[in-house]
């Protein structure tokens, strides 16, 4: 009898444990991150996961654990995009003594003539053009316009803006661009105006706040220059 007992226990214990566990299904709300990726992702947790853009929501399916697991790792990926924003400043350099002051200069780019004056000859400065770009990290941006008082427009864009880890931040500028195009009095066989083409592009490093003098060019065939100033702001 004993015996018999025994056997039935067992056999009991081993159903038990042969058993499959539950499946449980849960919803789970995506507001910030791209619900297909997140998808993805979710599925190293062993659950069976489907995304829906339009109500910015995944569902999943598993046992209760990897559930769980994969409900814990939405909140650390669905976080609130960063934002990169670029202050550009357009400067004029002039050797001309009579440009010997420095014309519409903003207090924030004092310090930065005053570092020109150490790097270049020019004897004035003034500010023809800012503007500021915001992106998303990670993504590029692109912006045009004229430029005050003079008979030119310009084109700026960069390729991607990415945030670095840490602390301080840095901003990663990949492939800026800054084209600025001054109509001649040329045509071509077309009979469609030359213009005079002035560009300065590079990968750029830049903290968090730094002022940053990218470079600079000849605009108008004279010996005045332009020079790119660029500083970055990152916000949440």
């Amino acid at each position: 009898m004993r015996r018999i007992i025994w056997t039935l226990l067992m056999t009991a214990a081993l159903a038990a444990a042969q058993a499959p566990e539950k499946v449980v299904q849960k919803i789970i709300e995506v507001r910030h991150a791209d619900p297909d990726r997140v998808a993805n992702a979710l599925r190293i947790f062993g659950v069976t996961a489907a995304s829906d853009r339009n109500l910015h929501m995944v569902s999943v399916r598993g046992t209760a654990e990897s559930v769980a697991a994969a409900e814990d790792a939405v909140k650390k990926l669905d976080i609130a995009p960063v934002n990169v924003e670029l202050a550009v400043y357009l400067l004029n350099g002039s050797p001309d003594a009579k440009q010997g002051g420095d014309e519409g200069i903003p207090t924030e780019l004092a310090s930065t003539v005053k570092q020109l004056r150490t790097l270049f000859t020019y004897k004035g400065y003034r500010l023809t053009e800012s503007f500021v770009l915001r992106g998303r990290d990670g993504a590029g941006a692109n912006t045009s316009g004229s430029i005050p008082n003079a008979n030119q427009t310009y084109e700026f864009r960069y390729r991607s803006a990415s945030v670095s880890a840490g602390s301080p931040r840095v901003v990663h500028v990949d492939d800026m661009m800054l084209l600025v195009s001054t109509p001649t009095r040329a045509v071509d066989k077309d009979n469609q105006i030359i213009y005079r083409r002035a560009q300065i592009g590079t990968n750029l490093d830049a903290a968090e706040g730094q002022k940053i003098v990218v470079g600079k060019s000849n605009t108008n065939g004279t010996d005045d220059a332009m020079i790119l100033v660029v500083t970055a702001k990152i916000v949440q």
